[in-house]
């Protein structure tokens, strides 16, 4: 969705442009409570401010959000806009007590699981003699609880750069503009909505209006990229605390970031906007931006020095994190990494927190922890390159709730032999590719860890030392191979498609992981050049034989697809970085990556429900969550593929929830 024209945020120039502002459909609905705060530009109070209050959309992508705001007492007709048919209301922030103060008095209806937030628009942050249009400022409220009353857990609010720049990163995945922030509204985008809200907060200071320097999430030990904020905020205030949008620091700004990223794109008319395009191209007119922050900005602890790009990377410790070499998502957005050097599982929530302890999770047959993959009840599978209690190669099972199901010995025989990769199928068969540069093989076992494929397990297709795995939306089974520079398939069934040769051209050098979109397409990380192939469903290159270039890559250790079919890479290089690419083979990150906060070498990667990014960092020992880098996506892989299955490959792979 970030291709669509951008639409723009002020009520006053929405006119024609079809709104629903309509609430959801409630479970709970109640007036809620009164919300107090204030509105600084930088240490600068801003007076006449729109102040309204929103609940993130449930009408599709790019939708509308929904006024919550229903009657202000003692309303005057300044204090409403007359849009699409609908009054939507509005508070004021006045002069009063210090300046830039404003009140909500419980006039708005919460529904019970939606996720709100305010937005402050125009005023002035000069003693009120003129007015900036060009002043646009979010800030996180969070779940409406089921009380209905948001001054519950959110008794003052500051609304500022900082908060602005917390709400654009974390809701990035679902805004076009400050006041089109909106999902599908299917359970599993409501899950990833409810996350994205949390890491806003769990970032930010929401009564302060600060960045915290560690999460604020109970059991999650996270470092917060406050520098980073805190250069992003100073880039919006130096828009903010000028007299007027026409200043050449909001010409500036609202230039640099546009919809795309480049000057062809559609100018934001407000600062909130501008941070979510920001968010979305964080790679972007880095120096332009840069040079908006002074000596005499108004936030301190900022970056000393212009950064690679603005990715905002908060970066977690523990959970037995160990040389982790895999990682899954599940529905929920937890993360789920097999640790090779601790021979465990680590868990973590989508807020950082812990849930493997502080050595991770044991037992089951854990050995080395290859790869590791989610079923549809919401298991882990994962398969090892050798078993802690046998000689031989296996797979495990552990339940959501982190108990192993599989014995000590784990699953064992189907022709399992030195597996490297794991996927499972539409139907719950689990499937592993063994790296064997004599051939290797497929092994393929059912659900209960019974194995299907017999004691040679699937061969023939070309497969020479293969690496990685995915199943596409006709069943069939694809794997690259590192050594014979080739691509395999086979289908449901086993048998080989591909030729002894395999599928070649189209870049294909070392290729070691692979990733298939919801059209079917294979797309492949080759080390042998630093490029990326991209094959149709029936085996022909579509990328040239050189594959598409640039970007940053380098070493790409793992592929991933986001909501939007873009195509994102973890580089393994020691300060490693993230490429991005359209699903055309065209960079969208720069030469040198996203390096963000945090990162370090990129094993592997996930993209979550919220269209956060994040890498398991090999050598320290960290995990990494960039946040917004992405669209949402649907988690876990296997919950894209349908079990009626398509002649073309194609499925939900890749594709929103």
């Amino acid at each position: 969705m970030r291709s669509t024209a951008l639409l723009a945020v002020s009520f006053l120039a929405l006119t024609g442009c079809v709104a629903d502002y309509s609430v959801p459909e409630a479970t709970t609905q109640t007036d809620g409570g009164a919300i107090r705060g204030v509105i600084h530009g930088g240490q600068q109070a801003v007076q006449g401010s729109h102040v309204y209050v929103f609940a993130v959309g449930t009408g599709g992508y790019g939708g509308q959000s929904t006024s919550l705001l229903t009657n202000v007492p003692g309303v005057t007709t300044a204090d409403t806009t007359t849009f699409s048919g609908q009054t939507i209301y509005y508070v004021t922030s006045g002069p009063s007590a210090g300046g830039g103060q404003f009140n909500i008095t419980g006039d708005y209806t919460c529904t019970a699981g939606t996720q709100v937030y305010l937005y402050a628009t125009s005023g002035s942050s000069d003693g009120g003699t003129d007015t900036n249009n060009g002043i646009g400022m979010m800030a996180p409220l969070g779940n409406c609880p089921a009380s209905g009353s948001l001054a519950d857990q959110v008794p003052y609010v500051t609304i500022n750069e900082v908060s602005t720049i917390a709400t654009a990163y974390a809701l990035a995945g679902f805004a076009i503009d400050s006041t089109h922030i909106s999902s599908s509204g299917t359970a599993l985008a409501q899950t990833g909505v409810a996350n994205a809200m949390a890491n806003a907060l769990n970032v930010l200071n929401v009564s302060a209006g600060t960045a915290r320097t560690s999460t604020a999430a109970t059991g999650s030990v996270g470092t917060v990229p406050s520098a980073a904020m805190y250069t992003l905020a100073n880039i919006l205030a130096a828009c903010i605390n000028t007299a007027t949008s026409a200043s050449t620091n909001c010409t500036t700004l609202l230039g640099a970031a546009t919809s795309t990223g480049v000057t062809s794109g559609t100018k934001p008319t407000e600062t909130a906007t501008a941070a979510i395009n920001i968010a979305h191209y964080p790679g972007a007119n880095i120096s332009t931006l840069y040079s908006l922050t002074s000596s005499s900005a108004p936030f301190a602890s900022a970056l000393s020095s212009q950064p690679n790009d603005f990715v905002l990377g908060v970066t977690y410790l523990g959970g037995g994190l160990n040389e982790a070499g895999s990682m899954a998502m599940d529905a929920a957005g937890n993360v789920w990494l097999g640790n090779q050097g601790g021979k465990s599982l680590s868990k973590f929530s989508p807020l950082g927190v812990v849930l493997s302890g502080s050595t991770g999770l044991t037992g089951g047959g854990i050995g080395t922890p290859w790869s590791v993959g989610i079923d549809q009840s919401g298991n882990v599978w994962g398969v090892n390159i050798a078993a802690t209690a046998a000689p031989t190669s296996n797979f495990f099972k552990f339940s959501n709730a982190g108990v192993a199901i599989s014995d000590t010995a784990g699953y064992t025989g189907g022709g399992l032999n030195n597996p490297n990769n794991m996927a499972v199928d539409a139907s719950g068969n689990v499937w592993a590719a063994n790296y064997l540069k004599a051939g290797g093989g497929l092994a393929e076992f059912s659900n209960a860890g019974v194995a299907i494929s017999t004691s040679a397990g699937y061969t023939g297709g070309g497969m020479k030392g293969s690496l990685g795995l995915g199943i596409d939306g006709a069943g069939a089974v694809w794997t690259p191979n590192y050594d014979g520079s080739s691509l395999s398939k086979f289908t449901n069934a086993g048998v080989a498609v591909s030729s002894t040769s395999g599928y070649t051209g189209g870049g294909i050098s070392g290729p070691d992981t692979l990733a298939i979109d919801s059209s079917g397409n294979v797309w492949l990380g080759n080390t042998g050049n630093n490029s990326l192939s991209k094959f149709s469903n029936k085996g022909v290159a579509i990328s040239s034989s050189a594959g598409f270039t640039g970007g940053g890559l380098n070493d790409p250790s793992v592929v991933g697809v986001d909501g939007d079919g873009n195509v994102l890479v973890a580089n393994y290089v020691s300060n490693g970085n993230i490429s991005k690419f359209t699903n055309a083979g065209v960079a969208i990150s720069g030469s040198t990556g996203y390096k963000g906060s945090g990162v370090l070498s990129p094993w592997t990667m996930a993209i979550d429900g919220s269209g956060n990014v994040w890498v398991s960092n090999y050598d320290s020992n960290t995990l990494t969550q960039m946040l917004g880098l992405a669209a949402p996506v649907i988690t876990p892989v296997v919950a894209g593929l349908s079990t009626t299955l398509t002649s073309d490959g194609s499925s939900k792979l890749g594709t929103r929830p």
